[in-house]
């Protein structure tokens, strides 16, 4: 049965919804009875029936919002973990949009430095960048980036598949040079090999920083050391893509608190610099 995430009104007042009402009765007060909510439903001032109380509550239940156990209601505890899962998203979406985009560093070149506690929370941001970078349509020069070990073929399947059809979509050449060699590292780079984007594994990258160069926007990335060593053990460890257990890998690495930084900056010079840096890797 498919399961729909029912969330209150943001209404209040005298227009305060009966339903509203007596969600923030049970949130309080549970288990309750028809007759017992709809009392207190009174108490709080909302307009209603008891006839009016039992059909919501009927809803409520056919919605997976309540619960009825015998003669008595109680807020269903999944809609309950669903609706924190929901509001943390959302949070989490509103605060990723809150940063400034790959246009703003166009507009105002300012050096900007970001600290996210969670891998997950700085990957969603800096992907967000390079998408707006394929987007834009008076970009100048091709894609260049480095990396100890590519990741997202393998953790991000669904984003990295929506990258490679922007690629595609506006025809942008991507060189991404890659310090890893393991099989993951290859299985990675093949996956997204095709006429627009050339992956090089095995390169001997000047220093350990992931950097990305939109432009002459220049993105580099600073992961906790500690994370970083997890995610360098884990590659080498692995020998076949099979035996790679993606959700606790993405649980105990993406999503353990740990502070990482990300530093954006428009820098006309550095960018050249960089991407010639990177363009020499595919001419050895």
């Amino acid at each position: 049965m498919a399961y729909t995430l029912m969330l209150p009104s943001l209404r209040s007042g005298s227009g305060h919804s009966l339903k509203d009402s007596l969600l923030s009765v049970l949130a309080t007060r549970w288990p309750l009875t028809a007759r017992q909510l709809y009392y207190e439903v009174k108490r709080a001032g909302a307009a209603g029936t008891y006839q009016g109380v039992y059909k919501a509550l009927k809803e409520l239940v056919s919605e997976g919002v309540v619960e009825k156990e015998e003669r008595t209601y109680r807020l269903s505890p999944r809609w309950v973990v669903e609706l924190a899962r929901f509001l943390k998203q959302t949070g989490r979406e509103a605060g990723n949009a809150a940063l400034p985009s790959y246009f703003d560093f166009q507009q105002n070149g300012n050096a900007q430095s970001f600290t996210f506690q969670t891998l997950e929370a700085h990957e969603q941001y800096r992907k967000r960048l390079q998408r707006e970078f394929f987007a834009d349509q008076q970009k100048r020069f091709p894609y260049f980036g480095q990396s100890t070990h590519m990741r997202s073929p393998l953790v991000f399947t669904e984003r990295a598949l929506g990258i490679l059809r922007l690629v595609k979509e506006t025809g942008t050449y991507c060189y991404i040079a890659i310090q890893g060699d393991t099989p993951i590292d290859r299985w990675c780079a093949a996956s997204y090999h095709n006429k627009y984007i050339t992956v090089k594994t095995g390169v001997p990258l000047a220093d350990g920083d992931d950097i990305m160069v939109l432009d002459d926007i220049v993105v580099q990335s600073f992961f906790d050391q500690r994370i970083s060593k997890v995610i360098d053990a884990f590659y080498q460890q692995r020998q076949d893509i099979v035996t790679i257990n993606v959700p606790t890998l993405y649980n105990t690495v993406y999503r353990k608190q740990a502070e990482h930084h990300l530093v954006v900056q428009k820098n006309p010079l550095l960018a050249a610099t960089l991407r010639n840096r990177i363009l020499s890797y595919f001419r050895v």
